[in-house]
């Protein structure tokens, strides 16, 4: 026979396990305070990633573009699944890695007119890509971007490296590839395709997005 005691007990426990209280219980996947080793997903491109895994430096990045002078720069890669999720042998096009590149006033200039002559060689380029979840993939070089679409597609710890563009940002679309003998698609020198590379006329620095198709 239950004491009174022993009902309200029930009664509490019944209570903590409907909202959640209990150790273990009602703690869904992620929810936990994540560290830096732990993989995170961004709130925005829903993208999974280690915070520690960032790269504060060039070395990586000159192994994609070799023949780009690099000054500075931060990358970061990641996969589109949870990484706890994912089977023993991960879809091809689960990676990604990104980049934003400090190359200089000039070489940027330089960028954004090589679009510009893509761009009137395609018949005068598109239309301005606007708003949060348009995306930028297989944009003509010369395309305009605001900064909703770029933030679209780059994770938060790039956001202040990438800085903002008021004007809107310039798609490179083929113009910028480390294999110029690849007249399908652009891609990296570690053959990762190139999804989107953007630059801000009068800007210092371009942001890459690149995948495993």
């Amino acid at each position: 026979m239950r004491t009174r005691t022993g009902r309200a007990v029930a009664a509490m426990a019944g209570l903590l396990m409907l909202s959640g209280c209990l150790p273990g219980i009602g703690i869904g996947k992620g929810q936990r305070p994540a560290g830096p080793d732990d993989p995170v997903r961004d709130p925005v491109n829903e993208r999974w990633y280690t915070p520690s895994d960032l790269i504060d430096g060039t070395e990586k990045i000159r192994e994609q573009f070799p023949d780009l002078e690099v000054e500075s720069g931060m990358s970061l890669a990641g996969t589109f699944t949870e990484p706890d999720d994912r089977e023993l042998i991960p879809a091809q096009d689960d990676y990604w890695r990104q980049s934003v590149m400090v190359v200089g006033e000039e070489a940027v200039a330089e960028l954004v007119a090589a679009s510009r002559v893509a761009a009137a060689s395609d018949g005068g380029g598109v239309d301005p890509l606007t708003g949060e979840g348009t995306s930028p993939m297989n944009s003509p070089a010369g395309t305009r971007a605001d900064d909703e679409v770029i933030r679209g597609v780059i994770v938060q710890p790039l956001e202040d490296e990438a800085g903002q563009c008021p004007d809107g940002w310039i798609l490179l679309g083929m113009t910028l590839t480390a294999d110029p003998t690849d007249t399908i698609r652009p891609v990296t020198a570690d053959g990762l395709v190139i999804t989107m590379a953007a630059v801000c006329e009068g800007g210092d620095r371009i942001v890459v997005d690149a995948r495993d198709f």
